[in-house]
């Protein structure tokens, strides 16, 4: 093949191709473009029915002690008796003894003070008695100072009429002297009894208050539970010596247990609002699958709130306990508290609320979005208050791309 024939040669394959590549172009079948179908998503829906709601708050709690008391020996003693229930742990009833100590010292005290008694009250029938003589004695000794002194007055008006002579009227009147002198030492000693009688009152007195104090100490070696309580912390022991005021046990009373739990700022403020004082709750005491039920009030709240916890400590007296739990303080409880009570509000599942307080109606098969105002949410519910009219349909399901005028439709 010449020069030409080679330079020719690839001209006609290029031109062959481009030559079946515009047949296979104009021969080839036409493709129908396929028409674009809106999607509908299957959802889930609720009407919207609006009326009073009283949401319940799930809170958590523990029983406390308020009231625990240190049991302490009224007097010094050798302990002879302890209780069986006077150990860590036990429950002990209002009234029951639980510790004696020996009651020799305190009975020989009280012995001799009743002596002492005894001698006293007699000291003062013998005074009184002698006040007695001394008194018909003082009788006697005036009337006698009597016929003395109108003795002398009859000598006084002999002399005068030179009947009488001067020595009668010296010795009548000498008679007068003694006479009244002895009255008047008849009478100091009257009132020297009555001095003594006295004096004998007032140490009769400090001797009742010596016996009342006997008697007392005395009763105070028998000690009893001061009320229905739990017991800890034993420190006593038969035969243990012990000195006045030395403790023996620790007693928590068993009427003084409370509930305390936590309220957040919001919900004290709604509550305190309400009527927190006096609103009854429910605990329950959960021990592996057992429940003890408990019902409570509210009672009051701390004394001091502490603003950095954000939350309000708030105390509950139990008013029930029919399960007859053992209650013990530190118990763990789970408490349902009733909230405020709202009027006019929508009670619709968590699920259909979105973000920025939105829900989505359903209208005509579409979503319509609106905004609501929540009031409270809780156990997979949400409180909201708005525009929306009762009865419309509202979505509950969660979609991946929730957005204004997504067509839907709702299935069972």
């Amino acid at each position: 093949m010449g020069w030409f024939g080679k330079l020719l040669l690839p001209v006609v394959v290029v031109a062959l191709a481009l030559g079946g590549a515009g047949y296979l172009r104009a021969t080839r079948p036409m493709v129908e473009p396929e028409p674009v179908v809106e999607k509908v998503w299957n959802v889930r829906a609720t009407e919207v029915r609006y009326a009073e709601h009283q949401p319940v708050l799930e809170l958590f709690g523990e029983l406390v002690a308020t009231r625990e008391r240190t049991l302490e020996a009224p007097v010094a003693g050798r302990v002879l008796d302890v209780a069986d229930d006077l150990v860590d742990g036990g429950r002990v009833g209002a009234g029951a003894v639980l510790v004696r100590l020996d009651p020799f010292v305190y009975e020989a005290r009280l012995r001799e003070l009743e002596a002492e008694r005894r001698e006293l009250e007699a000291n003062r029938q013998e005074l009184e008695l002698n006040q007695r003589a001394q008194a018909d004695l003082l009788e006697l000794g005036r009337q006698r100072l009597a016929i003395a002194e109108r003795e002398y007055a009859r000598f006084e008006r002999l002399e005068g009429r030179n009947v009488g002579t001067a020595a009668q009227v010296d010795a009548a009147e000498s008679r007068v002297s003694a006479e009244a002198t002895s009255v008047r030492q008849i009478e100091r000693e009257i009132e020297s009894l009555a001095a003594q009688l006295e004096r004998l009152e007032a140490q009769a007195e400090r001797l009742e208050v010596a016996l009342e104090r006997a008697r007392r100490e005395l009763d105070d070696t028998i000690v009893r539970a001061p009320a229905d309580a739990f017991v800890q912390d034993v420190q006593v022991a038969t035969g243990k010596e012990v000195r006045a005021f030395d403790p023996l046990a620790r007693l928590i009373d068993e009427a003084g247990l409370e509930i305390r739990f936590a309220l957040r700022d919001a919900e004290f403020g709604r509550l305190w609002e309400a009527g927190l004082i006096g609103r009854e709750l429910d605990a329950v005491w959960r021990l592996g699958a057992t429940e003890f039920p408990l019902r409570a009030e509210v009672e009051r709240i701390e004394s001091r709130i502490d603003a950095s916890r954000a939350a309000v400590q708030v105390y509950a007296r139990i008013t029930e306990n029919p399960a007859a739990a053992p209650l013990r303080p530190g118990a763990f409880l789970h408490i349902r508290l009733p909230d405020r009570l709202e009027e006019d509000v929508a009670a619709l599942p968590a699920t259909a609320l979105f973000a920025e307080g939105t829900i989505y109606a359903i209208d005509a098969g579409r979503l319509v979005p609106h905004r609501v105002d929540v009031v409270d949410r809780g156990n997979g519910l949400v409180l909201v208050r708005g525009t929306l009219d009762e009865g419309w349909p509202v979505l509950t399901s969660r979609l991946a791309e929730v957005q204004p005028g997504l067509k839907v439709e709702i299935v069972e």
